[in-house]
């Protein structure tokens, strides 16, 4: 717990050689991105020696405790304070590892940053070479329009962490911590304020945050020593003048502090602090639950009409198909029909009636000569003309042939040998006999034309 401690600058970084700051950055490269799939067991994992785990790895000063908290990975924040990681150590803009959690939003993801409170705690009152809090960081934060719900949940958590584990000190916080101005003269709630996150505004005007400077509570001294947050209190001067004496010692964990005499009418006003406090927390808390349960209802909500969007998207894949499916059979169809036509036109021209044979001649008027002439030339017309039947007739058995292969997917030459099971097949489906109607009738249209030919050839 805080024991009245004074804001002090964060420790400075110690430059390294280009060798050690390599082998650093290779140790944080293997410890996130492994080569292997599966996971190394954390508590067998090698460590750099403890006099490089506060160095610097890149340009702007940043600690491997910097990287590890800034992606939530807690378990090996913690390994690294237990090696000998020092919290309190900053960047070269002197921002601690707790600040720089507050400036990003994988710990608000992870829902990890109440842990590293527990795991940074030494570092809650140092300040940056601007002289800013991590209540400073928590409200430049919302520059960014993403971070506001994070830097939210920042301040309700660390303001939670206060009271639930330093209630002694939330005095001090309120009065000295929260309305620290750094050294452009702003407060957490001018930047606030300045920045237009009105969330932030009205959380830190719940929490009593002003823009008025803070001045050192009465009797307060400050001394060299330095301590950490788990100082003990001396009891043996728990009586004397009514008067409480803290003494905060100093190690690897500690933070600088001081020896706070604190009266009793001050010491009487920390349980109201805290029950105000604690009103807010409340409201604060019920405020988070029924943001997440409209966010969770939002979410199912979403969640069905994606489902929707997704039914009525592959009701419209389906559709397209099949309109596809459809073009491409009209597209054989309009073939199909096309070529069928061309047969039927070249069918009317192979068998129109030939103007060039004239059978009303009245033959008894005609010379015998003129009439052997006459037959001469009917029957070398005649010959010419079924040397060209003979000749389409074999162009359209060739071309009614390359028809049937391309309907039954067969090569030509298989076609003459298929047309009886065919036939038989077509027969077998339609139910009926052939027509023998449509036959006589045709033998009836071009009788003239088999007569003429047979009297010619007797």
């Amino acid at each position: 717990m805080i024991q009245d401690p004074q804001l002090r600058p964060s420790l400075p970084v110690q430059q390294v050689s280009s060798d050690i700051k390599n082998q650093l950055e290779n140790f944080l490269k293997e410890l996130l991105f492994p080569n292997n799939d599966k996971s190394e067991d954390l508590n067998n994992i090698q460590l750099p020696p403890a006099d490089q785990l506060n160095s610097p790895l890149d340009d702007e000063g940043n600690t491997p405790l910097h990287w590890l908290v800034s992606v939530a990975h807690v378990t090996l924040v913690r390994r690294l304070i237990e090696a000998g990681a020092d919290s309190c150590i900053g960047c070269a803009r002197g921002e601690t590892p707790l600040m720089r959690a507050v400036s990003c939003t994988n710990n608000y993801d992870a829902g990890t940053f109440e842990s590293l409170l527990d795991i940074l705690e030494p570092s809650i009152i140092c300040v940056d070479t601007l002289g800013r809090t991590v209540f400073h960081h928590i409200a430049l934060a919302t520059n960014v329009p993403a971070c506001a719900p994070a830097a939210k949940y920042y301040l309700d958590i660390l303001m939670g962490w206060i009271v639930r584990n330093s209630s002694q000190n939330l005095k001090w916080v309120l009065q000295e911590m929260l309305p620290a101005r750094d050294k452009n003269g702003e407060t957490c709630l001018n930047i606030a304020e300045r920045l237009n996150a009105q969330s932030i505004v009205e959380a830190l005007n719940e929490y009593g945050a002003t823009n008025e400077s803070p001045s050192l509570t009465s009797g307060a001294k400050a001394n060299s020593s330095s301590g950490n947050f788990q100082g003990t209190s001396n009891d043996s001067n728990s009586n004397n003048d009514n008067n409480m004496n803290i003494n905060l010692n100093s190690n690897n964990q500690g933070l600088s502090g001081f020896e706070l005499n604190m009266s009793a009418s001050n010491k009487s006003d920390i349980p109201g602090l805290v029950s105000q406090l604690q009103d807010v927390l409340g409201r604060v808390e019920n405020e988070h639950k029924s943001e997440i349960k409209e966010a969770t209802e939002t979410f199912e909500q979403l969640q069905i009409k994606l489902n929707i969007v997704k039914e009525q998207l592959v009701s419209e894949n389906e559709r397209l198909s099949r309109a596809k499916r459809l073009k491409e059979q009209n597209l054989i169809l309009s073939e199909q029909i096309n070529s069928i036509s061309e047969y039927k036109n070249q069918l009317s021209r192979n068998f129109a009636p030939s103007s060039t044979i004239n059978n009303n001649l009245d033959l008894n008027n005609i010379p015998i000569k003129a009439q052997i002439e006459a037959y001469k030339r009917n029957q070398k017309l005649l010959d010419q003309h079924l040397e060209n039947v003979i000749e389409e007739r074999l162009n359209l058995e060739n071309k009614f042939r390359r028809v049937l292969a391309l309907c039954l997917k067969v090569d030509e030459d298989k076609v003459d040998g298929m047309l009886d099971g065919l036939l038989q097949a077509i027969e077998a489906e339609n139910g009926d006999e052939p027509s023998t109607g449509e036959m006589q009738e045709f033998l009836k249209r071009h009788g003239s034309i088999v007569g003429s030919n047979t009297s010619v050839n007797n």
